[in-house]
């Protein structure tokens, strides 16, 4: 599964006005003079800036399993009328690899859920948290719709510093499975871009909780609390500040529509 990656403007290799993971390598020169340390495909001008002030839609919830004895130290219940600016980057650029647009209108937050929904034409969207982190545990509650095999819902970090790959990325939860019956994870290292995976079985049009614990020593993936793959290889390990992103990315071609809905994204140091 070694393809290349996308910005957080999308998977495959893309990223224009917005910067972010998954740029195309075309355009990764055009990016890097535009940005120094964030790439993200935020919806109008300038670099994201870090939050001048706590979200009044964000408190710290109850500890996760894994999060015990760990210190609450963001993320978003998406419980307000709309999404955050002061912690999100909304994507408005080219989709991944060049494929269709990311548009911040096909966002939406009711309910207490965030969904992105892909139109079949490859109209979709992505965001990116803008306070970046070393190490820690990322987790998020996440369900999807069937759709085509060229829409992916992802969740993944993405260096802070734009330098990619060398940066790497964690990619804790990518979807290309048609039926959404099972999840992929990545990790992305090297100027290369090298990758190691692996994958696990999950009914995803239910809500299912995916993990990532990122340490000095290795990254491990869970899904609803249970470990399904890890990377403890030390040249694979990323050594800056990442920041976490929600995307559902086209691929190109046509097909059926898809929709991914996130309950909440909680991050712990």
């Amino acid at each position: 599964m070694n393809r290349p990656r996308r910005c957080p403007a999308g998977k495959g290799g893309e990223c224009v006005v917005s910067r972010w993971p998954h740029c195309a390598f075309a355009q990764l020169a055009t990016v890097a003079a535009l940005v120094v340390s964030l790439t993200s495909c935020e919806s109008v001008s300038g670099s994201p800036q870090p939050p001048t002030a706590p979200s009044p839609y964000t408190s710290p919830p109850p500890p996760s399993v894994l999060a015990t004895a760990r210190r609450y130290a963001g993320g978003d219940e998406f419980d307000g009328p709309g999404i955050d600016p002061r912690l999100w980057g909304v994507y408005d650029s080219v989709g991944s690899g060049g494929a269709g647009l990311r548009r911040p209108s096909q966002i939406t937050q009711s309910n207490g859920a965030l969904t992105i929904s892909c139109t079949v034409d490859g109209t979709t969207g992505g965001m990116m948290y803008r306070v970046p982190q070393l190490h820690g545990l990322w987790e998020a509650r996440v369900k999807m719709t069937a759709a085509s095999s060229n829409i992916h819902p992802v969740l993944l970090l993405w260096p802070n510093d734009g330098n990619w790959p060398a940066g790497g990325e964690i990619d804790y939860m990518e979807v290309t499975d048609p039926a959404r019956l099972s999840a992929e994870g990545f990790t992305h290292y090297g100027a290369d871009n090298s990758q190691t995976y692996g994958s696990v079985q999950a009914d995803l049009t239910r809500y299912n909780v995916f993990s990532v614990n990122w340490s000095a020593t290795g990254i491990s993936y869970y899904v609803n609390n249970v470990l399904w793959f890890s990377d403890t290889d030390q040249s694979h390990i990323p050594t800056q500040p990442m920041q976490p992103a929600i995307q559902l990315d086209y691929t190109g071609g046509h097909g059926i529509a898809g929709t991914m809905t996130v309950d909440w994204i909680r991050i712990y140091e």
